[in-house]
């Protein structure tokens, strides 16, 4: 949690979520999909996390000062455990429209809701915002609310503690575990758990 987080705002989230998804504009012609997104950024800067080891050893990790970086734009589907992700060289919100154009053109039968943090853009009228899609904005420094960052901490779990050659490998061993993720939607599903956000997409 972060530690400007408003725990109140926070919870008001949580119980008012249903009524936020309800207050959207929606057209009422086609099924809603809801979307949790975010990016995340990887790098060659080396990820050090805690590892089991023998009791009484140390172990040892190694380091490397190299400062190149890549991106991931990511979307989970709470019902179905859909997935969409677009892996990017850079943050922008160019780039976040080209991440935002899937969502549409790979289920075009939904209307879809999308929601995020404050960091990007907060209105559905937004130029960058492709025309069907609703936004719906997290409370700020909550990220503990989007279920996508159990994704990130559970990709970053399989590239911590080693040493990438290039920028453009990691890119490729990131894909593959995303792949192992598009291809599992009750993995997907699994984030989710059984709390306020899949009770509050099912009364929707």
């Amino acid at each position: 949690m972060h530690e400007k987080r408003d725990s109140k705002k926070a919870e008001a989230f949580k119980r008012d979520f249903l009524g936020i998804l309800r207050r959207q504009s929606i057209s009422g012609k086609s099924p809603i999909k809801i979307w949790f997104a975010d990016e995340s950024r990887y790098g060659l800067l080396p990820n050090l996390r805690r590892v089991w080891t023998l009791k009484g050893r140390r172990p040892h990790k190694l380091w490397q000062s190299k400062y190149d970086w890549s991106y991931c734009y990511g979307a989970l589907d709470l019902v179905e455990g859909k997935t969409v992700f677009v892996q990017t060289p850079s943050v922008s919100l160019e780039w976040t429209r080209a991440f935002l154009e899937p969502i549409k053109t790979q289920y075009p039968s939904y209307e879809p809701i999308v929601v995020w943090d404050g960091f990007h853009p907060k209105e559905a009228s937004h130029e960058m915002i492709p025309e069907g899609i609703h936004i719906v904005t997290l409370p700020p420094y909550s990220p503990e609310l989007n279920p996508i960052e159990k994704l990130w901490d559970r990709i970053q779990d399989q590239t911590a503690n080693k040493l990438w050659p290039t920028i453009e490998r990691l890119d490729t061993v990131v894909g593959l575990h995303l792949k192992d993720w598009w291809e599992a939607p009750n993995k997907v599903i699994g984030l989710f758990g059984k709390g306020w956000i899949r009770s509050s997409a099912n009364a929707t």
